[in-house]
């Protein structure tokens, strides 16, 4: 009775950037867990592998194409995923553009910042407003975002862009639990210090984290399988507008 809760048998996600480290771990425990999951992004090779892979397992994955530096290729992609699944129950939006560097206050260049928006947040805002009225007016469902510690937390390096356009998904996230609730809920989930940041492990601020980590270690992409599908799920049914920290306990 109450595990059952956790399963998405039935209902299909659609899921941006799926075929990142993060997002490949997503999308086969979405399928693993009962889900027709619908990848959306630019390279159909990368889709139609991971896509195989999950139908061998014996789950269900397809992939529509969308170019998400292109917010106006949204509405038509959700269209046609929306009438090939016959639905759509839960929008997954992990996607991030290829260069998270692209400067610090004194040097972000428009074309930077016009691109990192358009991947994280421009591109979330056309996915909710194709998708949740239809949503409204049928079964209801749900919206997981994905953000960041750098919406909450300034850091220091080049990723002014990332930071704000993570922060405006967070808020963005919250508007749409409040304006298409209750059918729709809409919540965010935060991997923080996770092992795939490999890169920014190597800096100075990188190493100066680990003393704060509570749990004493790195989370792994796997790890934020669950939160994922918790918020996904009728298991989070009263929880809406909120954010998941999954940083081993980061202070």
């Amino acid at each position: 009775m109450y595990t059952e809760k956790f399963r998405l048998d039935g209902k299909n996600v659609l899921i941006t950037g799926g075929t990142g480290h993060l997002g490949v771990h997503l999308a086969k425990g979405f399928a693993e867990a009962g889900a027709g999951v619908i990848l959306a992004g630019r390279s159909s090779k990368k889709m139609a592998k991971l896509a195989d892979e999950i139908n061998a397992a014996g789950g269900a994955c397809e992939y529509v194409l969308c170019d998400l530096t292109k917010p106006q290729s949204v509405a038509p992609m959700c269209d046609e995923a929306w009438d090939r699944r016959g639905g759509i129950h839960v929008i997954l939006h992990n996607a991030v553009p290829d260069n998270l560097r692209t400067g610090n206050i004194l040097t972000t260049t428009a074309a930077g910042w016009t691109t990192v928006s358009n991947v994280i947040f421009e591109s979330a805002l056309a996915l909710f407003r194709s998708i949740c009225p239809r949503m409204v007016e049928g079964e209801g469902g749900s919206i997981v975002s994905v953000v960041s510690t750098t919406a909450f937390t300034p850091t220091k390096g080049d990723r002014l862009a990332y930071a704000i356009a993570k922060s405006s998904l967070l808020i963005l996230t919250k508007y749409a639990a409040q304006e298409f609730g209750p059918q729709v809920r809409a919540n965010c989930f935060n991997p923080g210090t996770i092992q795939t940041h490999s890169e920014m492990a190597q800096t100075p601020e990188g190493a100066a984290i680990m003393p704060r980590i509570a749990a004493g270690r790195r989370g792994t992409s796997e790890e934020c399988v669950g939160p994922a599908l918790f918020l996904a799920s009728e298991a989070s049914s009263y929880v809406n507008g909120q954010v998941i920290n999954i940083d081993g306990g980061r202070f």
